[in-house]
């Protein structure tokens, strides 16, 4: 992947879901990484389309998205467009192989959305960019502008290969008609897995 195309997809990611979800906040994200790569990685008037594959859910989220980028790297008197793939949940093995093929060709989207892709194999073929180092490059930029925690979470090897758009918490509850031994080993748990629940149920 060009590095052109590397910063381009960090600053769409940025305003896609840079913290608190703030259109100002956004802007001056997208402006910055602008202002930092624009000297040595955009030429003046050239055209930048990011090819881009997306369950069909995110669509509304991307175009948005794009047009709020082509709009600022319009000051910069550059043109800029998506190329979007988008699936039905029916088809994500299909788009899924289909994506691993291009990989393997060299030929992948700029920017695709972690759906059940095998992580540590796409990283260990080099065919993902860490997005750590375009976050502390920056000047303006910083993790902490973040869910630190968060983005923890999603590390592999020490580097950030995915971005999450959101996270959130589950839970969950217990009938009270149910014998008083599961509701106690229930309770007394600070956390539970489905499997173990079965487990519960089972004795």
């Amino acid at each position: 992947m060009k590095k052109s195309k590397i910063i381009a997809l960090a600053i769409f990611l940025l305003l896609l879901v840079a913290c608190g979800g703030r259109s100002q906040r956004n802007t001056e994200v997208v402006n910055e990484a602008i202002n930092v790569a624009s000297e040595n990685i955009f030429i003046e008037g050239a055209e930048l389309t990011l090819r881009i594959m997306a369950p069909e859910l995110y669509t509304t989220a991307i175009n948005a998205a794009a047009r709020d980028m082509a709009r600022i790297l319009r000051r910069q008197e550059i043109e800029f467009g998506i190329e979007l793939t988008t699936y039905e949940p029916a088809e994500k093995y299909n788009q899924r192989t289909r994506l691993q093929v291009m990989l393997m060709a060299g030929q992948g989207y700029d920017l695709f959305f972690w759906d059940g892709h095998p992580l540590r194999s796409y990283v260990a073929n080099g065919f993902l960019t860490n997005f750590y180092p375009l976050i502390d490059n920056s000047p303006n930029t910083e993790r902490e502008d973040f869910f630190t925690n968060v983005l923890e979470a999603y590390e592999y090897e020490g580097g950030l290969f995915v971005f999450p758009l959101s996270f959130g918490f589950e839970y969950i509850g217990i009938n009270t008609g149910l014998p008083e031994s599961i509701i106690n080993s229930f309770v007394g748990r600070e956390s539970i897995t489905m499997l173990e629940m079965l487990q519960m149920h089972n004795t």
